[in-house]
C-alpha cells in the first residue's frame, strides 16, 4: 500500500457510546490490543497510533499482536500494508524514560520480526506532539539513530539491518498552535531534511 497511510485510529477509552464490540464504553488499557484488532479487521484503516505520550500503554503491543493475529500481518504486513505508528512523549518536556521504552520497543519488535520470518520493520514513524520548531523532530531523529547504534553495537554483528531500520524511521511534528505552525524555524528544518525525512507525510 502507498505512504503515507490514507485511515487512521487510535485508542480512546472513552466513547459517547458502548463500541460495535463491546457492552460498554469505557475501553480499559488491557483491551486496547483487542481494539486495535478490531478496527484492523473490520474497518478500511491502514493506521493505527498507539499513544505513548502521558498515559499507561502496552508496551508489549508488538509481540501481542505477532501472537494473536500472525496470520492477519502475513497476509497484510505491519509496516507495509498496515502500519503502526507511536505517539511519543513532547521533546524536552521531561518524560525521557517514555520516549527511550519507545525507542527500544521500535528496535526489539524489529528484530522480532526478522526472526518470525516477517521483512517489514513494523514500526517505521513516530509522532512528535506539541512540537514547536524545526529542530525538535530532528533532535529525535538523531536520538534514535544513535541508540539504534548502541542497539546494533551491542546485539547485532551486522551494521546493515539495523542501518536499513535508523535510515527508514520518520518523526512527523505534531504542531498544535497557530504561531508554531508558522515559525521561521521550518524553513531550515526543510531544508535540512533528506529523502527518508519527517515531513515525507507532510509533502506528499
Amino acid at each position: 500500500m502507498p505512504w503515507p497511510p490514507v485511515t487512521m485510529a487510535t485508542q480512546h477509552p472513552d466513547n459517547a457510546c458502548a463500541p460495535w464490540w463491546r457492552e460498554d464504553a469505557f475501553i480499559p488499557t488491557q483491551d486496547e490490543i483487542t481494539e486495535l484488532l478490531t478496527l484492523f479487521r473490520q474497518l478500511p484503516i491502514d493506521e493505527y497510533m498507539w499513544d505513548w505520550e502521558g498515559k499507561f500503554v502496552d508496551e508489549a503491543v508488538g509481540e501481542k499482536l505477532f501472537s494473536r493475529a500472525r496470520e492477519f500481518f502475513e497476509a497484510h504486513p505491519l509496516g507495509r500494508d498496515v502500519h503502526l505508528t507511536y505517539r511519543i512523549p513532547a521533546w524536552e518536556d521531561g518524560k525521557t524514560h517514555r520516549m527511550a521504552r519507545a525507542f527500544m520497543s521500535i528496535l526489539s519488535l524489529a528484530d522480532l520480526a526478522r526472526e518470525i520470518g516477517m521483512n517489514d520493520a513494523p514500526v517505521t514513524e513516530m509522532f512528535l506532539p506539541l512540537t514547536t520548531n524545526g529542530e525538535q523532530p530532528l533532535a529525535v531523529l538523531r536520538a534514535f539513530r544513535e541508540t539504534a547504534e548502541y542497539h546494533r553495537a551491542i546485539f547485532h554483528g551486522s551494521r546493515q539491518e539495523e542501518g536499513d531500520l535508523a535510515r527508514m524511521i520518520r518523526v512527523t511534528p505534531l504542531v498544535e498552535d497557530v504561531d508554531s505552525l508558522f515559525g521561521e524555524p521550518w524553513r531550515s528544518w526543510r531544508r535540512q531534511s533528506d529523502p527518508w525525512s519527517p515531513c515525507r507525510r507532510l509533502c506528499n
